[in-house]
């Protein structure tokens, strides 16, 4: 979550106490209180959610700017459902878009600028993807990597990591991948993915790149958003 933000969104997961079945269909009956650093708790200006789409137990909290203008925020959920529990879902957090570059893990500096994700070039699910790059120091057969990862509203993740090169193609340069279903998911790119660049050149130097949706880290990578 970022600090001192619109548009951002607090996700709770209920279920039966007694079983641990999800609790569809409960949204009137959930509220929260939030409370800022040292202040007191009070209701939150969403007073029920709005149930999930796919529900499964899932509901998001619409917050206001004002209530993530803290360096501490704390939430309690509760239903006034008996024997239903209401728990928070951090994982299911999703920030405002991030478009500035990551520090390189390098002294250099960053050298890739991605465009934006409809210029992405790709034909078919499974086949060669394309990403325009424009940068200082780029060549033909530099080494790439792709990551990106998708966390649906059931908390399902899926990830991709795929190492390729950059290419040439009518005076403009791309980061191509070879994307096969049996080691990449077989997914084509969509906005919905949450995606990020590494490069490097000829001298060894690497530096890396978020997107124009927030990067989160792929397992085993150095870089971070």
């Amino acid at each position: 979550m970022l600090k001192n933000t619109a548009g951002q969104f607090w996700r709770v997961f209920a279920f039966v106490t007694a079983t641990g079945a999800p609790m569809e269909d409960d949204q009137d009956n959930i509220t929260a209180t939030i409370k800022l650093d040292s202040g007191s708790p009070a209701a939150t200006n969403d007073v029920n959610p709005t149930q999930a789409v796919g529900k499964g137990g899932y509901y998001d909290f619409a917050l206001t700017q004002a209530e993530t203008n803290a360096n501490q925020v704390w939430i309690t959920p509760v239903s006034a459902t008996s024997g239903v529990t209401v728990i928070g879902v951090p994982g299911e957090y999703s920030p405002s878009v991030n478009v500035a570059p990551v520090a390189p893990y390098t002294s250099r500096t960053s050298k890739v600028t991605l465009t934006k994700l409809s210029d992405y070039k790709t034909g078919t699910p499974v086949g060669p993807l394309q990403i325009p790059i424009t940068a200082i120091n780029v060549a033909v057969n530099d080494v790439v990597a792709f990551g990106a990862e998708l966390c649906d509203e059931n908390g399902v993740t899926d990830r991709i990591y795929i190492e390729g090169v950059v290419v040439s193609s009518g005076g403009s340069f791309y980061a191509q991948f070879e994307i096969e279903g049996s080691t990449d998911l077989d997914v084509t790119p969509s906005p919905f993915w949450h995606w990020g660049l590494e490069h490097t050149n000829d001298d060894g130097d690497v530096s890396a790149i978020v997107g124009d949706k927030e990067l989160i880290v792929l397992p085993d990578r150095v870089v971070s958003a």
